[in-house]
Formats: C-alpha cells, structure tokens, sequence
C-alpha cells in the first residue's frame, strides 16, 4: 500500500514541499495543542469513569451486604475474581462503554496511562493522546488515498495538495482531534475502509478480516460504513454470488456484523434514543427529520427535499470549513465546495472508471444508508460530530470536482486547486488564533489552588454541567478539600418541558467556593449576554428566580440552606462565553466561560 519511490517521484517538487508543510503543520497543531483544549463533561467523562468507577462499583454493589444481589452467585464469582485481581483489568477495558455511549476501541487501555495522582493536565494528555494521535494519522491516510487516486491519472497533483489541506486544517476534525471522543478514530476506520474499497479483493487477507472486524469497535457509526463497503465488493465481485467459492472468498465481509452484534448486546442495547439528544437536535428540533411529514403529499416530498438539501448543506459546511462561522470566507467557501462537491458526485456517476465506479457505489451505498438512518430517527442530519466520521467521502466529492473544473478549457490556464489551497492556508492562520483564543482551556490548577487557600476554603460546588473537580478531587495537593459536582444536566430554555431527575446535594453549612465552565451565578449587565444566556431580556433582578429556571441545581443547594443561615455571594472571575464544544453554533450543547464564586455562608445572629 506504500506508494514507490519511482511513483512519488511523478509529483512536482513544488507540490511535494507543499505536501510536507501541509503535514508538519497538520501535526503541529494537533500535538502542541491537544492538552490545552478546553475540556467538557462529555470529553473528561471516560477518564472520570475510569479512575472512580470501580471503586464506586465495588462499594456501594459488589462489598455492600445490603445490596440485593450481594448473596447471588454473579457477586460471589466477581468477589473471588476481585480478590485473585483479574476483575478490575477486564472491567477498566469496557467501563467506559458501559457508561457512554462511545465505542471501546480507544478507552480499552487508558487506565495504563491515567491515575487519580496524575495532575488535571497530565489527565487531559494521557487521555486526549489517541484522539491526537489518530488525527495526525488521518493526515497521511487521506494524503496517502487521494495519491491512489493520482496514480490512475484521474486527478492533478494539485488536488491532493488541496485534499490533503481540507483534512489538516477542518475545523470539526482538528476540535475532535483534541478531546477524549472517539470521533478522531471514526475518521480513522472511514479511511481504512475507503482504502481497502478501492483495491481489487478477490480474496480478503486475514489483515483485511481483522480490520473488518474491529471498524464498529472504533466508532458505533462506521458498522454502516461497513455495510457499504460490503456492498462495493459484493457489487464488483468476479466470483458467481452464493458460490462455494464465493463463500470461502468473501465470509469476512460477516464479521461487522458479527462484532457490532456482540457490542449491541453488551452495549447499545440499554442506550434509549441514542440518536436523539435535544441538544444536537437543534433549538426547535429542526435537525431531526420528521416521517410523518413526508408520508404527506405533495407537501411531503417538498419537505424532505428541503430538509435533505437545507441540512446537508450545514452539515456538510460545517465538517470541511477551514475557518470560523462568523468569517466572512466561510460563506463563499460553503458556495464553492458544495458546487465542486456536485460536480464531484456528477463525475464519478459518469465514469467509466473501475477505481472511480468503486467509489461511487461506495458513496451512493453512505448516503442512503445515512438517509435511512436519519428517517427513522437514529441518526440526525445536523452539523456536530455525529456525522464527522463522513468527511473523507466529502473531501473526495469536492476534489474530484475541482479537478474537473480543472480540466476545462476556460480554466486550463488557472491552477485552481494551487489557488485555493493557497487562499484557504490564508485564511485559516488569520482564523486560527481567535478560533484558539475561544477554546483555550481557562481553567488552571494552580490558579484554583490559589483561591482555595486565599478564601480558606474546604468545599468546592461545581455546578451546571461542570465536572472538572473530578479530576482534581483526589490529587495530593488538594487533600481534605470535598468536591461536589451537580451532576445531570440543567433544564436547557428549549428543553424545559422535559423531567430531569435532578441530584440532591445538601447545602454546605460552611463558606464554598462554586465554578461552571458554562452558566453564572450573578446576572451579566451587558444586554446582549442576557440574550445570549437566557435568550430573552431578564425582567427581573430576583437572582434566584432566574438563575434556578436555569440550573435546578442551584435550587436544590439553596433551598436545602438551614433556616438558621444565610449567604452572600461574591464574584472572584467572570468570563463569558458564547462558544460551543461543536464549530458550528447552530446546535448548543456548552460554552467555554469560567465562572468562579466565592459563596459565604454564615450563621444567622
């Protein structure tokens, strides 16, 4: 699979250097950044389990007598296999599965990397390292694919410069190439499978069985990308189909579905509407496709058009954009890829091509597989990292139809792909430090510690979807400080409809300090931030009144104050926040802010 020398050698010297500094500066990013992105509770979660689960489990299930099934044989046989220490390995190696809804290919080793002694930076690098390292990866895997497409002379040099550059410099995969998500690595199975498509496979190998087998171990999705890549190899089989021979050649292609049946099982099957979260929904739901719309005609078949092409497109912007939303590129950039991302799609159909054919199966076989996923609500057609894992069909449409435009003879005399990779490079460094700037982790071990020991506090109350003290609770240089974290998720302004069990967490007798990365506790001056939180001018100055609609929490903590009490609440740093985990703003989910409160708690006179 490794390109010749001989074969490298065809490619200008111009666009080898521009491949090189593509790549060096692709890797760059991702490695010298990666430890300093902000965090999340979706993000610091699997290390969150892996560090506490099992010793929560083994406590309040497996050593307490009076847990209903203390005395079954399950407990007694784990209680033996604790004791012999083979429990704890197995468990670490599935826990975070268990406990999210991320495939276990990458968390199966992290509790060798990560330890409760480790510091909240040592945490975030040991447990970001393969989603860094898998994004790097998908640098030269997508390199290494569009220079397959070169060798069959169907596309120029220059366009593997600007596929490569697409890649490297895509906003949504450089922010998952940075966090604990399995995202990075569902981008990696995406290529792995888009490589092996486009071989003749006559036979799978054992390295082919094997590869097969683990792709719905990397991210639940790509068991669909599977699907099709099943579909392109029986399509362009040259063996009789439900032949003896075809059989021994092709049982391999059985094994994603035998894996992703033994991960539903052990997994997915207690994950209820996995596909749906109100928050990558979108405000007004509109991300989510509605059936029973469509069944409706001919109003239906106008909706689903509409749905399809409006959602597409912002889906699609959001994967391959190489510079900020609110960037006065970004709209031309949209207008440009998704005319090349048609003409793409229009040459491959065309083609008489047998690399160029594959492709096309393989893509056609993607989009009606996402499609029918999306009409039955498991998936949706929104611009978050759900549908990442297919930028790499994306980027070959849009190449393969600026090559084309290429080819004609009105722009044979414009290096259109040299041009654009130029200008994208442009425009995303003078992008890039605000797009930095925004999701620069602000939280700082020593700065907090400073706080404790200034306000001489012992209790610290992490509130609005906040986890962060749970990498920090059992650190030495925090010793005898009781972290609480209010767990569960506050009653969104589009969501407040919806029950959500709220934890119970008493209210400390003593004076706390309170942090969230997302939500204050006093109310910003400036109009526009009102908006921004609360999505309407507050008519208020009640704090509580406000605030508690926000953060049930809170009501929970200050409704549970002894009547013999009081408070006073005192800003020790505010810094707003309207950016999302996701590039994209249109779905919300958490803001990078950091808001720390000093809360005095006295005793009534």
């Amino acid at each position: 699979m490794i390109p010749h020398i001989h074969q490298l050698n065809q490619i200008p010297l111009s666009a080898k250097i521009a491949l090189f500094l593509i790549l060096v500066f692709g890797v760059a990013l991702r490695i010298l950044c990666f430890p300093f992105h902000r965090t999340d509770k979706d993000d610091i979660g699997p290390a969150i389990t892996v560090l506490s689960h099992y010793e929560s489990f083994k406590k309040t299930n497996l050593n307490n007598p009076t847990h209903a099934r203390y005395h079954s044989k399950l407990y007694q046989l784990l209680r033996k296999a604790d004791s012999i220490g083979i429990l704890k390995p197995i468990v670490q190696m599935v826990v975070v599965s268990w406990a999210w809804s991320y495939a276990p290919l990458q968390y199966v080793a992290m509790d060798l990397f990560i330890n409760p002694d480790m510091s909240y930076r040592e945490i975030l690098f040991w447990g970001r390292l393969p989603s860094a390292l898998c994004g790097c990866f998908n640098i030269f895997l997508m390199a290494f694919f569009l220079f397959r497409i070169y060798q069959q002379q169907i596309i120029h040099h220059s366009t593997v410069v600007l596929g490569t550059l697409l890649i490297a410099f895509s906003h949504e995969h450089l922010i998952f190439s940075q966090l604990m998500l399995n995202y990075a690595v569902g981008v990696t199975a995406h290529l792995i499978l888009l490589i092996m498509t486009t071989y003749d496979k006559e036979v799978l190998t054992l390295k082919d069985k094997l590869l097969l087998f683990l792709i719905p171990f990397a991210q639940y999705q790509a068991f669909f990308l599977a699907i099709s890549f099943a579909i392109t190899v029986i399509y362009f089989k040259k063996t009789p189909f439900l032949s003896a021979k075809f059989f021994k050649n092709y049982w391999g292609l059985a094994l994603p579905f035998i894996s992703f049946g033994f991960l539903y099982i052990l997994f997915l099957r207690n994950l209820h509407d996995l596909g749906l979260w109100p928050w990558k929904n979108g405000l007004m739901n509109e991300y989510v496709f509605d059936s029973s719309k469509a069944l409706e005609f001919p109003q239906g078949f106008v909706y689903t058009v509409s749905f399809f092409l409006k959602k597409g497109y912002e889906t699609c912007a959001a994967m391959l954009s190489c510079v900020n939303e609110d960037s006065p590129f970004y709209f031309l950039q949209n207008i440009f890829w998704g005319t090349t991302g048609v003409l793409g799609g229009f040459c491959l159909l065309k083609s008489r091509n047998l690399f160029l054919n594959k492709l096309w199966i393989y893509s056609i076989g993607v989009i009606l597989i996402w499609i029918v996923m999306i009409w039955i609500q498991k998936f949706t057609l929104s611009p978050t990292r759900h549908n990442l894992i297919v930028l790499p069909v994306l980027i070959v449409w849009v190449i393969l139809g600026v090559d084309f435009l290429q080819s004609l003879r009105v722009f044979r005399q414009f290096p259109i792909a040299y041009l654009l990779s130029i200008a994208l490079g442009v425009a995303f460094l003078n992008s890039y430090p605000k797009f930095w700037h925004e999701r620069k982790d602000k939280f700082e071990e020593k700065e907090f510690e400073k706080y404790i020991d200034l306000y001489r506090t012992k209790q610290v109350v992490c509130y609005g979807k906040t986890a962060t003290g749970e990498l920090l609770k059992n650190l030495t240089n925090f010793s005898g400080i009781k972290f609480t974290t209010t767990y569960d998720h506050y009653i969104s302004y589009y969501d407040t409809a919806k029950k959500i069990q709220i934890l119970k967490v008493p209210f400390p007798t003593e004076s706390f300090l309170a942090y969230s990365q997302h939500l204050p506790l006093s109310l910003p001056e400036n109009d526009s931030l009102n908006r921004m939180y609360f999505s309407a001018p507050l008519q208020t100055n009640n704090l509580q009144s406000v605030m508690f609609l926000k953060v049930p929490q809170l009501k929970d903590i200050f409704d549970s104050i002894p009547m013999n009490h009081h408070y006073r609440i005192v800003p020790i740093k505010q810094i707003y926040s309207i950016t999302e985990l996701e590039f994209s703003s249109k779905t919300k989910y958490g803001t990078n802010g950091y808001f720390l409160y000093f809360v005095e708690v006295n005793p009534r006179p």
